[in-house]
């Protein structure tokens, strides 16, 4: 069987980080995307160009596969980080939403 998600190598400009791909036919990989907000310094209000969608890379091989064993249980992936003075301050999950009826 064919794995659902891989790990990819990204390199940034001074390091290398590790992206996850998500497998939409047999052979086809498509990289996982979150909403990147950026805070204005201490004012709380959105920089512009805000969002912005930027490919989901993590500082660690061990954190992306942590992210994978997440999604393979049935969680959604991370939808949106937010960050100021580079700082990352939150992040939120993609909602399930689920239909009884």
């Amino acid at each position: 069987m064919f794995q659902r998600y891989k790990i990819v190598p990204y390199s940034v400009v001074d390091r290398q980080e590790w992206g996850i791909h998500k497998r939409l036919l047999l052979f086809w990989y498509k990289p996982l995307v979150y909403l990147k907000y950026v805070l204005k310094n201490n004012s709380g209000q959105l920089a512009s160009g805000c969002p912005s969608r930027e490919i989901l890379t993590f500082r660690t091989e061990e954190d992306a596969e942590s992210e994978i064993d997440r999604m393979e249980f049935g969680y959604q992936p991370i939808y949106s980080r937010t960050f100021q003075n580079g700082v990352l301050l939150e992040t939120k999950y993609k909602r399930i939403r689920r239909s009884w009826f």
